[in-house]
């Protein structure tokens, strides 16, 4: 067996006995509402680049990048429920520090669709859907030994 192939095989097998294989759930919307007492509002372009939502099950890690903020907190890891589903809920701390805290509320199905809830105020909310993907943190094998 070559060094290689040896490395292939031994490092995700050490990479996962050690934790390093943890989901990590990376999410992107695809449309947002911004709702008002009355109604709300479907907004389906220019803000894609802008938000994004992740969620490390290995570490607790729940962030979200909200236009030019980050925010993130450790949240404990909760059980999914009957339909393979996880929702999270947490104040998230701006990075850097400095700005309010944005209260986050996410749900990530079993087939990787999503619901973001991060405006929440007294006259309404906005909230994304959209995909997730997700990477187990394992490193991509040499191009040889694939």
């Amino acid at each position: 067996m070559t060094l290689a192939l040896r490395i292939a095989v031994a490092l995700p097998i050490a990479l996962v006995a050690s934790g390093a294989g943890a989901r990590v759930q990376r999410c992107r919307p695809t449309v947002k509402y911004e709702c008002a007492e009355q109604r709300c509002l479907r907004v389906t372009e220019g803000f894609q680049h802008a938000e994004s939502f992740a969620w490390d099950d290995q570490t607790g890690r729940l962030s979200a990048c909200l236009w030019s903020r980050c925010y993130q907190a450790v949240v404990k890891r909760p059980q999914p429920d009957s339909a393979g589903s996880v929702s999270l809920s947490a104040n998230l701390e701006s990075e850097p520090a400095g700005l309010p805290p944005v209260h986050l509320c996410l749900t990530i199905g079993k087939d990787g669709k999503f619901t973001a809830i991060w405006e929440q105020r007294s006259d309404g909310l906005v909230f994304d859907v959209g995909r997730c993907t997700t990477s187990t943190g394992l490193p991509e094998l040499p191009a040889k030994a694939k």
